[in-house]
């Protein structure tokens, strides 16, 4: 009783493994039989579908880039995996069995089912691993068809490069050629570049003697200003305050001229009244007429020699009013010179001779002056000669 209990916990283990190991070689004969399919039908019919015949070639290119041995370790590989998982199906089970007490009935009919299945199961594997060895012959066939391919390329192309090798030969030459004038070249290039540098050198010693020359110029150039600054200043400074000093006693002469202009006034507003005294005198002159008759001889002759003084008179202030507008013209001068002095301290020298002549001139406008107002006494003396007389003949 206990021996059909343990074989049918061994066959219920077993069942989940094996559908699982048939769903997988199911799949995999499916794929074979697939491709065997569009094989057979790549070769009866050319004008195969355009589909199947890129499924086929994906297929085959990626089963021919792919090398055997790696095909085989996958096989192996889920060969011990689909093992492995058998395995710890099978303890699972088979703990779980152990545990469950043995019983008849309908449990003997599923214990005969499982064991067919199990045979089913054999029997696909067994055929999955022929075709699986039917896919491995496959794939070693086409790879050496893909060798003999590539042999029959690499022969081809040989026969191309050995067509190509004179030109080649000719064409390395050529290189070699261009090559050694090129390096010929090259080395001139080098060169001109070497004998730059050394020019390129010899400038920049050039350069640093060349600034070396002009910082010591410089330095001696900043020298002579130096002592022409020394030298130069003091004749300068002292040439200024010549000028200022030619100013003052410029100004000096304009207020004395002020002063003299002032008298000449002063003296005009006494023959004004003199004149007056003049117009009195004719008047009592016409009273005494017709009083003294015989004097109006003598009046009519003193009357002419006073028309002749005062003609006299009008011409010296007309001499006056000429000399005092070629004092205003000469100071004008004398202010333009002191102002090109100042602008131009080298023509210092022809402003003092100008200077000297136009004080010479102007000692001879003053003498001018001098002879005039003595002129201009003569006449007071005259007059007052003239008014004695008057005097007289009124007391007489």
């Amino acid at each position: 009783m206990k021996r059909p209990s343990s074989r049918s916990g061994s066959f219920s283990s077993t069942s989940p493994a094996s559908s699982s190991g048939s769903s997988n070689a199911r799949s995999s004969l499916n794929g074979i039989i697939s491709v065997q399919r569009i094989k057979n039908t790549a070769n009866e019919n050319p004008y195969i579908d355009e589909d199947e015949d890129l499924k086929y070639h994906n297929y085959s290119e990626r089963k021919l880039k792919q090398p055997i041995g790696q095909t085989i370790m996958e096989l192996s590989n889920s060969s011990t995996m689909k093992n492995t998982t058998r395995k710890s199906q099978n303890a699972s089970l088979n703990g779980s069995s152990s545990a469950i007490p043995p019983s008849n009935g309908p449990q003997s009919e599923s214990i005969t089912k499982s064991s067919f299945k199990t045979k089913e199961e054999t029997i696909l594997e067994e055929e999955y691993i022929r075709n699986l060895q039917k896919q491995i012959n496959l794939l070693s066939t086409e790879l050496d068809l893909q060798k003999k391919v590539n042999q029959e390329r690499e022969r081809k192309m040989a026969e191309k490069t050995d067509a190509l090798e004179d030109p080649i030969l000719t064409l390395k030459k050529k290189f070699a050629e261009k090559d050694e004038i090129n390096h010929h070249y090259i080395e001139k290039f080098q060169q001109e570049i070497a004998d730059r540098e050394n020019t390129i050198v010899k400038l920049k010693e050039k350069y640093k003697k060349w600034k070396n020359k002009n910082v010591q110029e410089r330095e001696s150039a900043k020298q002579e200003i130096r002592s022409l600054h020394e030298k130069y200043v003091p004749e300068v400074i002292k040439l200024e305050k010549q000028v200022d000093m030619l100013q003052l006693r410029l100004k000096q002469e304009q207020t004395e001229n002020e002063r003299k202009n002032e008298d000449a006034k002063q003296f005009l507003k006494e023959i004004g009244e003199i004149t007056k005294q003049v117009d009195f005198l004719k008047m009592q002159k016409d009273q005494t007429e017709k009083q003294l008759q015989p004097l109006m001889d003598e009046l009519s002759q003193v009357k002419k020699e006073l028309l002749s003084y005062n003609t006299d008179r009008d011409k010296d202030k007309n001499e006056i009013e000429s000399l005092k507008g070629r004092l205003s013209k000469y100071e004008k001068e004398w202010e333009d010179a002191v102002h090109q002095l100042k602008k131009k301290e080298l023509e210092t020298k022809q402003l003092e001779l100008d200077k000297e002549l136009l004080c010479a001139e102007r000692d001879k406008v003053k003498e001018q002056v001098v002879t005039l107002n003595n002129k201009n006494n003569e006449l007071d003396t005259q007059i007052t000669k003239l008014q004695t007389k008057l005097n007289e003949t009124q007391w007489i």
